[in-house]
């Protein structure tokens, strides 16, 4: 196993996330708060695992955006992951709703969102590659307006609408023959 808990090739079982059970419990990088934002603790001064590493992820500026993946989705990434973020979704456009201090904000805003919009990907239908034409900059007036006054205060005033396109049915197999 490396530094960063994932499992290189061993005879260990993968628990969840690509971690062994053991640091699927104990690992900071895979505490509760990395799936579900709002139950961040590092902005009170609360320990969940690693204060030190969950104030490094924790206490800088996130973002809630939403995205078209298999479908429009609202999600939550740190401000200098998102284009990461969006492409590992498989995301063909996405947006920036909110730009907030810290993931416990970021969190909360989530949860009132996921009234309205999902917060997960359908990966079968997203490969696909059919996506639903939707306008973002609409969606984001819509999203916003869902939003309690103490979490719109946040709103980005970036209207970009981020463009992905993956071309993934034109790819070519390309055959190399060992040497003999």
């Amino acid at each position: 196993m490396d530094d960063n808990g994932i499992i290189g090739l061993s005879n260990i079982e993968i628990f969840a996330n690509g971690f062994c059970k053991k640091c699927f419990f104990e690992s900071p990088k895979s505490g509760d708060w990395v799936m579900r934002p709002e139950l961040s603790k590092a902005h009170l001064d609360e320990e969940d695992r690693d204060l030190e590493f969950e104030k490094q992820m924790q206490l800088q500026p996130h973002i809630v955006y939403l995205s078209i993946t298999s479908g429009l989705k609202v999600g939550v990434t740190r401000k200098n992951n998102m284009l990461t973020r969006w492409v590992d979704q498989g995301a063909s456009e996405s947006i920036i709703l909110l730009e907030l201090p810290n993931r416990y904000l970021a969190g909360l805003a989530e949860v009132e969102l996921k009234e309205g919009y999902s917060d997960k990907t359908n990966w079968r239908k997203m490969l696909t590659n059919e996506f639903t034409k939707l306008d973002l900059i609409k969606e984001k007036k819509d999203a916003l307006d869902r939003l309690s006054d103490e979490l719109k205060k946040y709103k980005s005033g970036n209207e970009t609408v981020y463009q992905f396109n993956y071309n993934v049915l034109n790819l070519s197999l390309i055959h190399i023959s060992e040497p003999t």
